[in-house]
């Protein structure tokens, strides 16, 4: 092992230009919310096809009637209701809110503005004509226009709008199925073995990815038999996009995995970060496919998910990760130099500032996000009041 640390602004940098191949799929609209388009959805037609009123009142033709007389209802409009009816002078129609509106019924008097008496109106000296009443042809998405654009997170708005376009499906990018592996001897999910080391890792994985909306499978706990180990990595890397293991990575440890990914011709492209926790961490590529080498400790696996395979799947799927932001610290600490420091925390919006807490100061409340505090290398000691890095997970 190399005494030489990697930055962690530089693996920062290596694990956002990593590149995976995308595959895309057909989905019902109602499940397509934060997955990305992978298609222009264009509109097929104007939305509204017609002018609509937006009231419930009555329709009437304002260049042949005198709102100061009477006008006489000839029809009733239901919400959606259309009637190819041409307004004579002083007549109207009866509408609801949603009613298509043609030809010259071009103005609409809310309900309140007149009174209704013998099948007729009178509508109130104080009412004004306003383009406000009425939803022209075309005011939502007109034809030809792009509903969705490649490459963009589809949301609830969107959907609406394919909904109203009569679409049902669209293409999706497909997101990347992730194969996990824990390692170790010691190792069990039996929570009635109290001999044995819970793994707590991969259930806080588990959450972690379903919390992302994430496709994987989990492969078992391996024990630390190398042919075993280097079996169930091939058989990951033929099957899965991505592959996360857990365990074999402290230094003084037989490095099954390493080995293991030289065996079969990967490369090791992070390792040694001067991070804590997480300095064991390592990356792997194996037929271009990335095997994050998590580290069995729970405090340096779980920010290592935080932070790196979170920046990871964003950018590999949405093309774009959350940034880090400055935070001022309720934290006081000494820490060695040369080496930056992870804090699991929580942060706040208070009095338009941004505030970052330990985790475990026990402070937790619906306004606190989880976020990740990052000490920067340089700094020794760390007061109250101090501003760090911080990533929201």
């Amino acid at each position: 092992m190399t005494d030489k640390h990697t930055d962690l602004y530089e693996v920062l940098d290596i694990i956002k230009n990593i590149k995976i191949p995308i595959d895309y799929e057909f989905v019902p609209i109602e499940n397509s919310c934060n997955l990305v388009s992978a298609q222009n959805v264009l509109a097929s037609f104007d939305f509204p096809q017609h002018n609509r009123s937006k009231m419930d009142g009555f329709v009437f033709d304002s260049e042949t009637t005198n709102m100061s007389e009477k006008l006489k209802i000839i029809a009733f409009l239901g919400a959606n209701d259309i009637l190819d009816i041409h307004l004579s002078k002083n007549e109207c129609i009866k509408c609801s809110t949603g009613s298509n509106l043609v030809n010259n019924q071009n103005t609409v008097v809310p309900v309140e503005y007149c009174s209704e008496k013998n099948g007729y109106i009178y509508i109130e000296n104080v009412f004004k004509p306003k383009k406000g009443y009425i939803e022209t042809s075309g005011s939502i998405f007109k034809k030809g226009e792009i509903l969705i654009s490649k490459g963009n997170l589809i949301d609830h708005r969107d959907i609406e709008r394919l909904v109203l376009n009569r679409i049902n499906t669209i293409k999706v990018n497909k997101k990347p199925l992730i194969g996990v592996i824990s390692t170790g001897s010691e190792i069990t999910e039996q929570y009635v073995i109290k001999e044995s080391i819970i793994n707590s890792n991969f259930y806080m994985l588990h959450s972690f990815l379903k919390t992302k909306q994430v496709p994987f499978s989990y492969l078992g706990v391996i024990k630390d038999n190398h042919s075993e180990i280097k079996v169930a990595i091939e058989h990951a890397v033929n099957n899965y996009d991505i592959i996360i293991t857990f365990g074999g990575t402290a230094l003084g440890q037989k490095d099954l995995i390493k080995n293991i990914i030289y065996e079969i011709d990967g490369k090791i492209i992070i390792e040694n970060i001067n991070v804590s926790p997480g300095k064991t961490f390592k990356l792997a590529m194996v037929k271009q496919k990335p095997i994050f080498i998590l580290p069995g400790n729970p405090a340096s696996a779980s920010v290592c998910i935080e932070l790196f395979l979170n920046i990871f799947l964003d950018t590999a799927y949405y093309g774009q990760s959350q940034q880090l932001f400055n935070a001022k610290s309720y934290i006081k600490l000494n820490k060695k130099k040369g080496f930056y420091k992870f804090i699991p925390g929580y942060i706040e919006l208070k009095d338009n500032e941004i505030i970052f807490y330990d985790r475990l100061s026990g402070i937790k409340g619906k306004q606190f996000i989880n976020a990740i505090g990052i000490i920067d290398k340089e700094i020794e000691t760390l007061t109250t009041g101090n501003y760090i890095k911080t990533f929201i997970i």
